[in-house]
């Protein structure tokens, strides 16, 4: 991932960004539609001395203010679950990708009826 360039969905407070940039050498654009969590995910990246590879910006729900083609990886932990049009948002991500990117994404997720193990603690 040296030198791509990544957009974290719903970064939260950094940690995968950070960890991508550190650790893989990634250019990382991690958005949040949360300022505080924003605030805090750019004091962690300046800790982690990744600041000037890190970049977190506030956006708003809808489609992704970025132009076609603009990330080699399109990321995401935990966020996307959180939006309720999959259709358009997985189109949003097929047009911000490259040609030939990737998406790397999980999420949580419990069925209907799913026993959540509390009735074992």
């Amino acid at each position: 991932l040296k030198d791509t360039q990544v957009l974290d969905i719903g970064c939260g407070t950094g940690g995968p960004s950070i960890a991508l940039a550190r650790d893989m050498g990634a250019r990382v654009l991690g958005i949040d539609i949360e300022p505080q969590l924003l605030d805090r995910a750019r004091a962690l990246a300046q800790d982690a001395d990744v600041a000037d590879r890190v970049e977190f910006r506030q956006v708003t729900p809808g489609p992704l203010p970025f132009e076609d083609g603009r990330f080699d990886v399109v990321f995401s932990k935990d966020a996307l679950i959180h939006i309720p049009d999959k259709q358009a948002l997985f189109a949003q991500i097929m047009r911000v990708l490259k040609p030939g990117g990737a998406l790397a994404a999980s999420d949580w997720l419990s069925g209907e009826n799913a026993d959540d193990g509390a009735s074992r603690l």
